[in-house]
């Protein structure tokens, strides 16, 4: 790193420190995630990533001196402490790795900041929300406003087949396919806007411009596990809807109004065709029921199942615990790499280079394809339970919450509810509980602030209509 950039970071930490927290927070979130695709993945030889997570521990330690307003609104779900149990219990495989399993401290300190750093983000999240409860509309709104602009970007990106934005773009078939990193981000907003949509609450034209946005982003992409997870968030939603009886015909009409023009505007782009053969592509995996579909419809995730399958073998094997730790790529010994079966291609610029002169190809330790593998590796049997665990305790913290008297805390709820689901079911289809982390930890910081405010709200309204009806 060059000393003018050192100084540059220098300078622009400084100047960091002296924002308002919200903005803060907000930058934190959006530098790690590569600037929502504004920002390379990494600059000057280091992930952007570590810029925004250190200006979200810089932020956390202001956080710590700052008071909760008092309240019942301060009582957190149960899940929180499960999750805090899961961070703590990391430090167990992360200090196996360096004391007894001796891997290089700098190597596995590496790897193991994206897990530790990615979680921690979710009580520094929570924080942010209890301490500056006014603020977390106000911050919604502005990732709200941001993310419509991204979503327009992309739609102009597919419709020109021409890169703008960094982050995934690779040619499918006859056309490009390009996955947003901040998609969570802006579907979380399309199912606040699906729940009001079907209660038949007011919505503004501006709402109904995202849900399409966010219908015609979500078809490019061409991806198999989106469209089932989405689906499935789709099917949950109107289950849970239903069995309160918070479904309005008059909101199912305009529901189905804004998914004719997403699918409208996907047709007109030229992507609705293969989305439709991918989309059958992936209900085939499911149920094994042959249907019609494009050649390049090829079947990655029995490979995936096999390659989480060895991956909980090996662990069995080593060391059922803790796994095989916070073990970087890079450490890898060569005995361990070529008793791999299953596994990603390894494409580093050096080995890419090798591949070229004949070398045989090698498979990679960890994976982006499925989450499952590298969580029961970095963490061992114990951690795979109690993340499941977490999961579990933040369903049963939804249901166990009859309906409140505040639509606007419940809609919220609703939507970061059923994008953490949306991105569990995408564990078996990526990482994104290993890598970016931050962007799961702030759904689900979302949701434990809401389910806390949510409570706290139910008391409360009914006290005061009790005090106005009682004579």
């Amino acid at each position: 790193m060059s000393l003018s950039l050192i100084s540059f970071l220098g300078v622009s930490y400084l100047l960091f420190i002296w924002l308002p927290v919200r903005i803060k927070i907000l930058l934190s979130l959006i530098v790690m995630s590569n600037g929502f695709d504004l920002l390379p993945p990494v600059i000057a030889g280091w992930l952007t990533w570590d810029f925004g997570a250190w200006g979200l521990l810089l932020t956390a330690g202001q956080l710590l001196f700052r008071k909760s307003p008092p309240g019942p609104e301060r009582v957190r779900p149960f899940f929180v402490y499960v999750l805090g149990l899961f961070w703590l219990w990391m430090l167990v495989p992360l200090l196996w790795s360096l004391v007894i399993y001796e891997y290089p401290p700098y190597g596995t300190l590496k790897y193991a900041r994206h897990m530790l750093v990615g979680y921690l983000a979710f009580f520094v999240f929570l924080r942010f929300f209890e301490t500056s409860p006014t603020q977390f509309e106000r911050l919604l709104k502005e990732l709200y406003w941001l993310t419509m602009a991204l979503m327009i970007v992309c739609i102009v990106q597919f419709a020109l087949q021409k890169k703008i934005l960094f982050g995934l773009y690779q040619d499918y078939a006859t056309v490009t396919r390009f996955l947003p990193i901040a998609l969570p981000v802006c579907l979380l907003f399309a199912w606040r806007i699906f729940r009001r949509a079907l209660r038949s609450a007011a919505l503004k034209w501006h709402e109904l411009l995202y849900g399409a946005l966010a219908l015609s982003v979500l078809i490019t992409t061409f991806t198999r596990g989106l469209y089932l997870a989405c689906l499935a968030a789709v099917v949950l939603g109107i289950m849970l809807l239903g069995i309160r009886r918070q479904l309005q015909t008059k909101g199912v009409v305009v529901t189905s109004l804004v998914l004719f023009v997403g699918l409208g505007a996907a047709g007109i782009l030229g992507g609705l065709d293969l989305a439709v053969s991918r989309f059958k592509s992936g209900a085939e995996l499911l149920t094994s029921i042959r249907l019609e579909t494009s050649a390049n419809d090829v079947d990655t995730f029995t490979g995936r199942l096999m390659l989480a399958r060895e991956r909980f073998e090996m662990v069995l094997d080593r060391n059922p615990i803790v796994g095989y730790g916070f073990l970087n790529e890079d450490d890898v010994w060569p005995q361990l790499r070529s008793s791999l079966k299953h596994g990603s291609i390894v494409y580093s610029p050096e080995m890419v280079e090798a591949y070229r002169y004949g070398h045989p190809y090698m498979l990679a330790f960890h994976s982006a394809d499925i989450s499952w593998g590298d969580l029961v590796l970095n963490t061992g049997l114990v951690g795979a339970v109690l993340f499941l665990f977490t999961m579990l305790a933040m369903g049963l913290a939804y249901l166990s919450n009859p309906p409140g008297m505040d639509p606007q805390l419940a809609d919220w709820r609703f939507a970061f509810l059923l994008q953490a689901f949306v991105m569990l079911l995408l564990t078996f289809n990526g990482n994104p509980i290993i890598v970016n982390v931050q962007l799961f930890s702030f759904i689900l910081a979302g949701f434990a602030f809401t389910s806390a405010r949510y409570a706290a709200s139910r008391p409360r309204i009914r006290n005061v209509l009790l005090h106005e009806v009682t004579p």
